[in-house]
């Protein structure tokens, strides 16, 4: 039981120095270690409202991105 102000503030509190956040749902509304459904929802809403910050994609696509830039 993950509020969707606490994933929020996980992301927040990570300091500038942090390329790579790897967030991991095991069950969304049920399922072994679940978030609500609501709290993921959020979790994405936030995401998208703040595409400057943060990329989502694969883990694949973004350690390919990270290489890229050290490049």
């Amino acid at each position: 039981d993950v509020s969707p102000q606490a994933l929020i503030a996980l992301l927040e509190s990570q300091p500038d120095s942090v390329r790579i956040i790897n967030v991991i749902f095991h069950g969304v509304g049920g399922d072994y270690l679940s978030v609500s459904n609501e709290a993921h929802l959020a979790l994405l809403d936030y995401l998208d409202a703040n595409r400057d910050r943060y990329v989502v994609d694969t883990y694949i696509g973004i350690a390919k991105k990270v290489r890229e830039a050290s490049e």
